[in-house]
């Protein structure tokens, strides 16, 4: 019931902590002035396709105007061009739908060239891309945006305009693309680890109602622990998604655990029903252990501060305690119902493995100290690989150099400006903001910025106050500039007829954006040009009445989050879990060389990611705490089994390896 329920979402706001300081801010501006989650649409004309592609773009804007989704669409039409007219200024269209016959393209680059700031915001200078900035309502369900996404493609081809596309970007197109290869992403991976799981299962033991009923309940796990998401409330999203994968691998891991115990008494003669039973007895313990402690490595990442993560953490956590249940206590009565009896496994299989196992026993039993001298040589001339693993996210990285995605993004930068938008929010509760002393500073703060590499456009309530100086001025040159006056100003913005300023200015004066495009997407970029942003804004008096927001803020500050998540998470699910082994062994020494193995493929993991120049990310990040929870299995299983039966240490080695050994077979070709 609650899988119906379930609400596949990749918005943005997902992935951000609602008491993140940027996101508060970001949630307030949005409210009151324009989005900048926009969808960013260019299109390409020759000079002779005038005024047939202006008809067809103004029939486009015209028709997506009307979907109830949509808040506003900014096009060539609908920006405000402040000129001069006799005793004053006026706000005029650049053109007019209602006589876009009249426009050739002499005489649309007319307009356009006359203009101060419209040439690379909707048009570029040569007048062959134009530009559409879709804002949309608030909408935080990924399905809605992908519909609305299609209804504007075919009104796009209903007037005949798609031919002229040559990108589509903003973080919209960003979100429904990632859906979309979520989508596809799940349709493929979650029915290729089930069968993987089942081939795996008649693989090592051919018995095929183990194999079914096998198979069975670890699809049922997954469904089960997916159900989760709906139960709670939870979106389910791209990091979400290696929930399904993760539990039928784990599931099918524990499956091993007990098939391998039946399979061993099978051979020894001993009755199916009775091995079942012995195996049960057998393996409950370790897999109880096995459950508590990966349950607590999953548990640690409830304390992240970012909620795709918490939730994968929590849901996880529970759903290996699940599969305890579901394997130990429900799949055993229904084996001992239907199952024969008929469990055997390929001899060249068991062969290869015995061979793998023997060596591994003899190696760690008769060269112990030999063993821990090459972990300890390998470690230390490894750990400089950790030392270059980098810590950042970068959402375009998430697509192939050569998707839509990022050649769009590609185009927009180069033809026009990045696409990463940062807001600052300036406010003043005692006074207005619109004086000659504070739109100066801004002025300054803006030519400051834009020598800042990396960072490609500023604009602000100031841009349109200069251009109405420059207009009320005959348009001369020397005009563009701050008026001279308070009072000036306020005169200027009493006879201003125009909208567009209100997207940067309160109605009562006192708040006051900035919007800054970027033309970078990694979050530790966006962070160092945001640091040169600080600075600027120090030297010129600006401290405690200016914050910075939008989404390339938000962004950045998440990828802080993640780190100090990481440390937090492994801290805690490595104390746990020592705790747990401590409580279990009552043995303070056992506990801590227990932990040595656990804490080995977390370093063998940043290892692997330092010599490829692979990213700290919040995906990366997550595996950690897992990894240490999935290590400590194997660390039981052969540490119950060595202490269980101390003077035949070496058989009870075989045995254990021989399990773990099968148990890791599921695990690599489980593709989360």
């Amino acid at each position: 019931f609650y899988l119906t329920r379930l609400n596949i979402s990749n918005t943005p706001n997902t992935y951000m902590p609602p008491e993140l300081p940027s996101f508060i801010l970001n949630e307030k501006i949005l409210k009151e002035f324009n989005s900048d989650l926009n969808l960013v649409f260019l299109f390409k004309i020759e000079k002779e396709g005038y005024p047939e592609f202006l008809t067809k773009l103004g029939k486009f804007v015209s028709q997506v105007e009307e979907i109830e989704l949509i808040s506003s669409v900014a096009s060539i039409f609908s920006y405000e061009s402040i000129r001069s007219v006799d005793g004053g200024f006026e706000t005029l269209k650049i053109i007019d739908r209602d006589d876009i016959d009249n426009f050739d393209y002499e005489s649309t680059k007319e307009r356009v060239l006359s203009d101060k700031f419209v040439k690379d915001i909707f048009v570029n200078k040569d007048l062959t891309i134009f530009g559409v900035l879709i804002e949309p309502n608030s909408i935080n369900d990924s399905f809605v945006r992908l519909n609305l996404e299609d209804r504007i493609y075919k009104i796009m081809e209903e007037v005949d305009l798609k031919k002229f596309k040559i990108a589509y970007g903003g973080e919209f197109s960003v979100d429904t693309a990632q859906y979309k290869e979520l989508n596809s992403m799940m349709a493929i991976i979650v029915p290729v680890t089930f069968i993987i799981g089942c081939l795996l299962l008649y693989f090592l033991f051919q018995s095929i109602p183990a194999v079914v009923i096998g198979t069975f309940f670890n699809g049922f796990i997954a469904v089960v622990v997916l159900s989760l998401f709906g139960l709670f409330g939870w979106p389910y999203n791209l990091i979400a998604a290696m929930i399904p994968t993760l539990m039928m691998a784990l599931s099918i891991a524990f499956i091993v655990h007990l098939y391998n115990g039946i399979l061993l008494r099978v051979e020894e003669g001993i009755e199916i029903k009775e091995a079942i039973r012995v195996s049960v007895n057998k393996v409950k313990k370790p897999c109880f252990y096995s459950a508590l402690t990966t349950s607590a490595g999953l548990f640690s990442l409830a304390i992240s501060a970012i909620p795709p993560i918490r939730s994968v953490g929590i849901i996880g956590g529970i759903g290996v305690l699940f599969i305890f249940f579901f394997v130990v206590y429900l799949l055993p009565p229904v084996l001992i119902q239907f199952d024969r009896g008929n469990w055997k496994q390929n001899y060249k299989i068991r062969i290869f493995l015995n061979k793998i196992v023997e060596r591994l026993v003899d190696l760690s039993v008769n060269s112990p100290v030999k063993v821990l001298v090459w972990f300890l040589i390998m470690t230390i001339g490894l750990s400089g690989f950790i030392m270059r693993v980098d810590s950042e996210s970068n959402i375009r990285k998430f697509f192939h150099p050569e998707h839509q995605v990022n050649l769009s993004a590609e185009i927009i930068k180069e033809k026009f400006v990045g696409t990463t938008i940062v807001n600052l929010l300036f406010t003043n509760d005692d006074k207005s903001l619109v004086t000659t002393d504070f739109n100066k500073k801004i002025d300054k703060v803006k030519k400051k910025f834009l020598k800042i590499n990396d960072l490609g456009r500023v604009f602000s309530a100031t841009d349109i106050i200069k251009q109405m100086h420059w207009a009320f001025n005959d348009e001369k040159e020397t005009f563009f500039s701050v008026p001279l006056s308070d009072e000036l100003i306020a005169q200027y913005l009493l006879i201003y007829d125009g909208e567009d300023i209100f997207d940067f200015l309160s109605n009562d004066h006192k708040r006051f954006k900035m919007t800054v495009n970027l033309n970078v997407d990694g979050a530790n970029q966006i962070e160092k040009v945001m640091s040169q942003m600080e600075v600027i804004l120090k030297e010129e008096g600006f401290q405690g009445n200016v914050a910075m927001a939008g989404y390339g803020k938000m962004f950045s500050d998440q990828e802080d989050l993640v780190m100090s998540d990481l440390l937090k998470s492994v801290s805690i699910s490595i104390g746990v879990i020592f705790m747990i082994m401590l409580f279990l062994w009552r043995s303070f020494s056992g506990a801590f060389f227990c932990m040595l193995p656990n804490i080995s493929p977390v370093l063998a993991m940043f290892i692997v990611m330092g010599a490829f120049g692979i990213w700290l990310d919040i995906g990366t990040a997550m595996i950690a705490s897992v990894t240490v929870g999935i290590a400590v299995d194997d660390t039981i299983h052969i540490y119950q089994g060595f202490m269980t039966n101390f003077h035949e240490k070496k058989m009870e080695l075989k045995q254990a390896l021989r399990a773990v050994s099968y148990t890791h077979l599921t695990l690599p070709t489980t593709p989360y």
